[in-house]
């Protein structure tokens, strides 16, 4: 029997799993309660002709079974759900770290390509260069970008701030950050490779990094700042 959608439902996309976890089970009750009614009917009728004035109802085995069954049903249906739930939580976590990693990659990229001067340079918390100055074109003002070993995060600052702000939500967890300068001589374009290894702060990924390394070239040569 085919159930027509109510308007209510319209639009909605169910999880795979519990969509197709559903039906399965609803069959699988019905053959079982198929089966108990066949071979339970003779002996009730059996039951029934030699005790004629008893009141039918439901005996005790029936109850038992059909407890059984449910339990079973709900326990199995419970446990697909929350692993579903479980699941999608994961997901969301694994597309807010692959978020994040894109907003500072384009923005870094962006800044970069219309750069000037660079500057790499390391606080002693790292084990490679984590900070990048260089002076950006479109205000002339000086910039750093900074791998914030102590709160494992991107952070930000520009020419006339104090402190650094985050770039990178709470969320986020940056394992490695490093800057390397390519130029091999002072007239050749900057030249500007990235390694980031970022993940998420949820214990189940917590061994889950997203690695990348680009290389970015700045499209103001030295010959045209001097």
């Amino acid at each position: 029997m085919k159930i027509k959608e109510s308007k209510f439902n319209q639009g909605f996309t169910p999880t795979p799993i519990v969509d197709g976890f559903f039906p399965k089970v609803g069959k699988l009750i019905i053959k079982l309660g198929r089966f108990l009614g066949r071979y339970l009917n003779p002996w009730v009728k059996i039951f029934k002709r030699r005790n004629p004035r008893l009141v039918w109802g439901f005996t005790m085995v029936e109850l038992i079974v059909a407890m059984s069954v449910f339990s079973v049903a709900i326990t199995m249906a419970s446990g697909v759900f929350v692993r579903a739930l479980r699941t999608q939580r994961m997901l969301n976590n694994l597309m807010s770290v692959n978020s994040n990693a894109s907003l500072v990659i384009e923005q870094l990229a962006r800044e970069i390509r219309t750069g000037h001067t660079f500057e790499v340079s390391s606080d002693g918390g790292a084990d490679c260069d984590n900070i990048l100055t260089f002076n950006r074109s479109a205000d002339n003002t000086l910039v750093s970008y900074k791998w914030n070993t102590e709160k494992n995060s991107i952070d930000f600052k520009k020419e006339g701030e104090t402190d650094f702000s985050a770039l990178t939500a709470s969320n986020i967890l940056v394992k490695k950050f490093c800057f390397v300068k390519i130029q091999a001589e002072t007239k050749d374009p900057w030249r500007i490779m990235m390694h980031m290894a970022i993940g998420s702060t949820n214990p189940q990924l917590k061994n889950n990094f997203l690695n990348i390394q680009t290389t970015i070239s700045s499209r103001v040569l030295p010959s045209d700042i001097q």
